[in-house]
């Protein structure tokens, strides 16, 4: 196939990407990210990158299970998925890409932990989109370039600016006391 329409099916995941975050509807939303991670499959199956092709197949199965699935079965869905894109992609390995991949796939899990955690969660969700903006720069992803690193842009603006939020600085929810540890108060009754 040509490189033309290989670029344009990266595309197509690209702009129907970017116009599902516009969606209300969960559900829509879900079927609609299922439908880009199986472009995104292709697009890197053809450019001839299976490990980035075999990690979007294995999202469009998490993406698939994740609207179905209970919320607590998914941080052990992500950890499976995460375990089995490891040890597939130490057997197709491809140099730096699939090194870069089996890094991205470890900051999912990392992702999945760090839910609330605004700072942490979105320094990791930040790394991973850098991560494959390399993924897409080594594979030659013009419309992984455009997509990753519009990505990647939109987090780092967003952690940049819970950085520098006062509400952030001034008590960081890993430093919160829990509500046993309270310190009494001194309020006259």
């Amino acid at each position: 196939m040509d490189l033309f329409w290989i670029q344009a099916v990266g595309f197509l995941a690209f702009f129907i990407e970017g116009a599902f975050y516009f969606c209300k509807s969960s559900r829509i939303m879900m079927k609609v990210s299922i439908v880009t991670s199986v472009l995104w499959t292709a697009h890197y199956l053809l450019l001839g990158v299976p490990s980035a092709g075999l990690y979007s197949f294995l999202s469009t199965i998490r993406s698939f299970a994740g609207g179905y699935l209970p919320e607590k079965w998914m941080k052990g869905m992500v950890w499976g998925i995460s375990i089995l894109l490891v040890v597939l992609l130490l057997t197709l390995y491809q140099g730096i890409i699939a090194a870069l991949i089996c890094a991205s796939a470890v900051v999912n899990i990392g992702i999945c932990y760090m839910r609330d955690r605004r700072l942490a969660f979105l320094g990791l969700t930040a790394s991973a989109y850098g991560l494959w903006v390399a993924v897409a720069l080594y594979s030659g992803s013009l419309a992984g370039l455009a997509g990753d690193g519009t990505m990647f842009c939109v987090v780092l603006i967003a952690f940049i600016r819970a950085l520098f939020d006062l509400s952030v600085l001034t008590c960081p929810s890993w430093l919160r006391l829990s509500s046993s540890l309270r310190l009494p108060s001194f309020r006259k009754a």
